[in-house]
């Protein structure tokens, strides 16, 4: 396995400021860096590539509070080096997804089998139902923080929704921006890391085994959308699954999250037409 670096760890990194060990986990170690407002995670080589993560072939030993310094080509975390890999991650390409998202929804429903609810603190919860009826800022409150894990269910949801909107708006539709995305992902209700993560869906950027799921999805590949979910189904307790619940409620309900917007937007419009 190769060691790779995401798009936000390289930033991250790349501002050369001081940070400090965040969490510590048997695979991962999450740096805060305050100055540049990032979260990165050092990982183990069989974590997946993604956007927050710097896969590397030794974790450092790490205690919460060491110091992380950034020293050209290495990371100084406490007493230990760490070097920095060369090989940027990038989300790999989605095969016409706006054409195909309905092709899309239905290989994942029937993949998740023809799930509807989501499980929240031993709560099945309505997503899609919540989104309908109070759009998509309502939804997210509904499910911040909600259920057990580094990263929680309704969380892992959120993330879902926001990727694929975000993926959608990039492939064409007219549905809610990157900016206003992220605004709503930097206020979500949860902890720094969730959040970090959330963030970085909300531009379009989520673990690889996500991309690749969507991908398949896309195509009506279902052996592969079948491996996928079991690549998935080894992140964290309900992470990976949670996650595909979400992008499947997004696509499900795309047309409903870009009609959202519009809503959205147009009282924001005549808000500040009014304040004119």
């Amino acid at each position: 396995m190769t060691p790779t670096i995401g798009t936000v760890a390289r930033q991250a990194v790349a501002a050369g400021r001081p940070g400090c060990v965040a969490a510590v986990f048997s695979r991962a170690v999450y740096v805060r860096f305050t100055h540049v407002k990032a979260i990165m995670a050092i990982t183990t080589l069989d974590v997946p590539s993604g956007p927050l993560h710097m896969r590397v072939p030794t974790l450092p030993e790490a205690a919460v509070g060491d110091a992380v310094t950034v020293e050209r080509d290495t990371l100084a975390v406490g007493a230990h080096r760490v070097l920095m890999p060369t090989d940027e991650w990038h989300p790999p390409a989605i095969s016409h997804l706006l054409e195909r998202r309905h092709v899309a929804a239905n290989v994942l429903r029937q993949a998740l089998g023809g799930a509807r609810l989501l499980t929240l603190a031993g709560i099945p919860s309505d997503v899609g139902g919540v989104l309908s009826r109070e759009g998509l800022r309502a939804t997210l409150r509904h499910l911040a923080g909600r259920g057990s894990g580094l990263t929680p269910a309704g969380d892992d949801c959120s993330g879902g929704i926001l990727l694929v909107t975000a993926l959608l708006r990039r492939a064409g539709l007219a549905t809610w921006p990157s900016s206003a995305l992220v605004e709503l992902a930097s206020d979500h209700a949860s902890h720094e890391i969730a959040v970090a993560f959330l963030v970085a869906a909300a531009r379009g950027e989520g673990i690889e085994p996500i991309h690749t799921l969507l991908d398949s999805c896309a195509r009506d590949d279902r052996r592969a959308v079948a491996r996928d979910l079991r690549v998935l189904d080894g992140i964290g307790h309900t992470s990976g699954r949670d996650t595909a619940y979400g992008i499947l409620v997004g696509l499900e309900l795309a047309d409903i999250i870009a009609g959202d917007w519009r809503g959205v937007r147009d009282r924001l419009s005549s808000a500040s037409h009014s304040a004119t």
